[in-house]
């Protein structure tokens, strides 16, 4: 299994187009999602309010309820980040025809998009990108 990301309580894996959330403390899985290829990134809130596992599809968690997001404009997000307390921005293909940045409210999880990302756009693909 490669981590994904880690804060002290909890565990986001994935191996195989499996992504595995587990709490450190008790080993209990609580949430097991599979993808279409490889989840790329996660991130998991500090106080485990929340967290985030995306590649193909995006799936959200928070105690007691689980969303996968099909969207089809989300696909193939490549990387996370927080901007403030309440937002986290997704970085879409940076290589592909949709290549932008979205915004995610940690508190409604709903989403829009923020603009369009062509830096990358139609470029050899890197590891690291700079958004």
């Amino acid at each position: 299994m490669s981590i994904l990301y880690q804060t002290d309580l909890l565990l986001l894996e994935n191996q195989y187009e499996v992504a595995v959330l587990t709490d450190k403390r008790t080993g209990q899985i609580l949430l097991q999602e599979e993808f279409y290829g490889d989840p790329v990134c996660g991130l998991i809130d500090n106080e485990s309010k929340w967290a985030i596992i995306a590649g193909e599809t995006l799936s959200i968690w928070t105690p007691g309820w689980v969303e996968k997001i099909d969207d089809k404009d989300l696909s193939w997000v490549h990387a996370l980040r927080c901007k403030g307390k309440e937002t986290i921005e997704l970085l879409v293909d940076p290589w592909g025809d949709k290549s932008s940045i979205w915004e995610l409210s940690t508190n409604t999880f709903t989403y829009g998009k923020a603009k369009d990302f062509n830096v990358y756009r139609g470029k050899e693909y890197i590891e690291n990108v700079l958004w």
